[in-house]
Protein backbone atom coordinates (compact mmCIF):
# COMPACT_ATOMS: atom_id res chain seq x y z
CA UNK A 1 0.00 0.00 0.00
CA UNK A 2 1.72 3.31 -1.04
CA UNK A 3 1.66 5.74 1.79
CA UNK A 4 0.70 9.53 0.22
CA UNK A 5 3.51 11.82 1.12
CA UNK A 6 3.58 16.31 1.06
CA UNK A 7 6.02 17.65 -0.61
CA UNK A 8 7.65 18.56 2.98
CA UNK A 9 7.65 14.99 3.65
CA UNK A 10 9.56 14.19 0.12
CA UNK A 11 12.22 16.51 0.64
CA UNK A 12 12.65 15.43 4.05
CA UNK A 13 13.45 12.03 2.63
CA UNK A 14 15.66 13.09 -0.20
CA UNK A 15 17.67 15.18 2.47
CA UNK A 16 17.84 11.82 5.09
CA UNK A 17 18.81 10.13 2.39
CA UNK A 18 21.81 12.00 0.80
CA UNK A 19 22.63 12.21 4.97
CA UNK A 20 21.27 10.40 7.50
CA UNK A 21 23.32 12.02 10.18
CA UNK A 22 21.05 15.08 10.22
CA UNK A 23 19.59 16.34 12.82
CA UNK A 24 15.77 17.38 12.99
CA UNK A 25 16.87 20.82 13.17
CA UNK A 26 19.21 20.57 10.67
CA UNK A 27 16.56 18.92 8.70
CA UNK A 28 13.93 21.86 9.90
CA UNK A 29 15.81 24.34 9.02
CA UNK A 30 16.52 22.91 5.38
CA UNK A 31 12.73 22.22 4.81
CA UNK A 32 11.64 25.67 6.58
CA UNK A 33 9.70 23.63 9.79
CA UNK A 34 9.86 24.01 13.16
CA UNK A 35 11.85 21.39 14.82
CA UNK A 36 9.31 19.66 16.78
CA UNK A 37 6.56 19.14 13.25
CA UNK A 38 9.72 18.36 11.67
CA UNK A 39 10.86 15.68 14.21
CA UNK A 40 7.03 14.34 14.27
CA UNK A 41 7.29 13.96 10.41
CA UNK A 42 10.30 11.68 10.68
CA UNK A 43 9.21 9.42 13.60
CA UNK A 44 5.82 9.56 11.85
CA UNK A 45 7.61 7.80 8.43
CA UNK A 46 10.07 5.99 10.79
CA UNK A 47 6.71 4.30 12.16
CA UNK A 48 4.86 4.32 8.65
CA UNK A 49 8.24 1.92 7.60
CA UNK A 50 8.99 4.59 4.74
CA UNK A 51 12.31 4.85 6.87
CA UNK A 52 13.35 1.28 7.77
CA UNK A 53 16.83 2.12 8.82
CA UNK A 54 19.86 3.91 8.53
CA UNK A 55 22.99 3.09 7.43
CA UNK A 56 26.90 3.85 7.25
CA UNK A 57 27.83 3.88 3.14
CA UNK A 58 31.56 2.80 3.22
CA UNK A 59 34.25 3.33 0.92
CA UNK A 60 34.93 -0.49 -1.11
CA UNK A 61 37.87 0.94 -2.65
CA UNK A 62 39.79 2.15 0.88
CA UNK A 63 38.70 -1.13 2.45
CA UNK A 64 40.31 -2.99 -0.50
CA UNK A 65 37.41 -3.77 -2.06
CA UNK A 66 38.04 -2.59 -5.62
CA UNK A 67 37.06 -5.70 -7.35
CA UNK A 68 34.24 -6.65 -9.70
CA UNK A 69 33.51 -10.05 -10.40
CA UNK A 70 31.43 -11.67 -13.01
CA UNK A 71 30.98 -15.10 -12.87
CA UNK A 72 29.68 -17.84 -15.46
CA UNK A 73 27.53 -20.93 -13.42
CA UNK A 74 26.35 -23.88 -15.07
CA UNK A 75 23.32 -26.04 -13.85
CA UNK A 76 22.88 -29.67 -14.47
CA UNK A 77 19.18 -28.81 -14.77
CA UNK A 78 17.22 -26.10 -16.25
CA UNK A 79 13.92 -26.84 -14.55
CA UNK A 80 12.31 -23.31 -13.12
CA UNK A 81 12.49 -24.99 -9.61
CA UNK A 82 16.08 -25.87 -10.36
CA UNK A 83 16.67 -21.98 -11.28
CA UNK A 84 14.73 -21.17 -8.17
CA UNK A 85 17.03 -23.44 -5.86
CA UNK A 86 19.97 -21.85 -7.01
CA UNK A 87 18.30 -18.42 -6.45
CA UNK A 88 17.30 -19.67 -3.03
CA UNK A 89 21.40 -20.55 -2.29
CA UNK A 90 22.74 -17.55 -2.84
CA UNK A 91 20.14 -14.52 -2.57
CA UNK A 92 21.38 -14.46 1.12
CA UNK A 93 24.75 -13.44 0.13
CA UNK A 94 24.98 -9.53 0.07
CA UNK A 95 27.94 -9.55 -2.58
CA UNK A 96 25.81 -11.05 -5.37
Amino acid sequence: MQIPLSSIDRKILLLLQHNADLSAAEVAEKVELSQSPCWRRIHRMQEEGLIERKVALLNPKKLGLNMTVFVNIKLSAHGRSNLDEFERAVVGYPEV
